[in-house]
């Protein structure tokens, strides 16, 4: 069966937004990762007496205390 040139141009359309669409979950992935390696890097470091260690240490203590945890 033989498309029609506007079920052409619309399905021409949808992969573009296909392919746009996994683009965005890429960097999605890779921002995520970015962050938790960034968080792996603070604790292994082990600095959580200053600067970004300490906030991250601070804010993640007082979730653990919000949720009932020590």
């Amino acid at each position: 069966m033989k498309m029609s040139k506007l079920e052409q141009i619309h399905a021409q359309m949808m992969a573009r937004k296909l392919e746009k669409q996994k683009g965005a979950t890429l960097i999605e992935y890779a921002l995520v990762a970015a962050g938790v390696a960034g968080l792996v890097a603070i604790f292994f470091t082990g600095d959580t007496t200053s600067g970004l260690g300490k906030i991250v240490n601070d804010l993640l203590t007082d979730v653990s205390t919000a949720i009932g945890g020590a």
